[in-house]
């Protein structure tokens, strides 16, 4: 019995007038993304499955689900190094299901190194894991990079950057002096110049009116295809630096194949931009231009 209760992660108990009892863990989150990882929903450790099926307990941690929503329960694992992961574990709740927490754990040889929590309301949060080989850890405020060894990199506060000190933001891409993100209020992709310690939203530095995006505040996310192509894409420019594998996967993913072909032709030929400041801004005003007209 001892064995079978190790095999499935259980815990073996001898209580009074009974022979033995075992209890199990209540164990969410499994799937390919979760790479064995699995969460006990009652207790919050942190266990993982191993080659052979047997369950393992590796480290306890601060994720308190909701309990009418285990099931709505979904473990995402990012490998940083061989011996390092940074693992998602991420909860829908509410009626409609328009709250989410995202859990992010630094986990280094089975033990929880560093933990983020950020919470975001009727919004589709899409932040990046890992930047320049380092975890990224978002709690919605303050962005830390993380190195192989579990410690802080760099850390930078979002919220006192944009004087937006209760607004959540998703990460969606980096850079050596920039970070671009989302906030949870309106919608709307911010980019932080960590340099000049400034942020800007970026529709306004392609000079594009708030009427001209269809829909406000939360409904942002419902942009026309050809504003959202032009936000994006002059986005991505920042991320991918002049990469047009990076840019592609980009452009896939947020906008659809069909229209990667006029990206690639366009960013693929263009220099590389090494600022943020006017030869930046003009550059993706040109490109903004160019994708319109392709799209017209």
């Amino acid at each position: 019995m001892a064995f079978i209760s190790d095999v499935v992660g259980g815990k073996l108990e001898w209580k009074k007038n009974e022979r033995m009892a075992i209890s199990y863990p209540q164990l969410v989150g499994e799937s390919g993304e979760s790479k064995g990882y699995l969460l006990d929903a009652s207790s919050g450790v942190l266990y993982r499955k191993e080659d052979g099926g047997r369950i393992r307990a590796l480290s306890p941690t601060n994720i308190k689900l909701k309990e009418d929503y285990f099931g709505m329960t979904k473990i995402i694992s990012t490998k940083v190094t061989e011996d390092a992961d940074l693992v998602t574990v991420w909860q829908a709740y509410g009626e409609p299901m328009v709250n989410d927490d995202f859990y992010t754990l630094f986990v280094q040889k089975g033990k929880v190194l560093r933990q983020a929590k950020a919470h975001y309301w009727n919004f589709n949060a899409n932040n990046i894991k890992l930047y320049n080989g380092k975890a990224v850890m978002n709690d919605g405020q303050t962005v830390r990079l993380i190195d192989a060894n579990g410690s802080v990199k760099e850390t930078w506060n979002m919220g006192k950057l944009s004087g937006r000190l209760k607004d959540s933001f998703a990460v969606e891409g980096m850079g050596e002096e920039f970070i671009l993100a989302r906030s949870n209020d309106e919608g709307f992709l911010m980019l932080f110049n960590l340099k000049a310690h400034q942020s800007f939203l970026v529709y306004e530095l392609l000079q594009l009116a708030p009427e001209q995006l269809t829909g406000s505040g939360k409904m942002a996310s419902s942009l026309s295809v050809r504003t959202k192509m032009t936000v994006n894409c002059a986005s991505s420019y920042m991320i991918v630096k002049g990469n047009p594998k990076r840019l592609i996967m980009l452009c896939k993913r947020g906008l659809g194949a069909y229209q990667a072909p006029y990206i690639t032709q366009y960013f693929t030929n263009i220099r590389i931009v090494h600022s943020l400041g006017h030869s930046f801004v003009h550059e993706v005003r040109k490109a903004s231009l160019f994708i319109l007209n392709a799209l017209t």
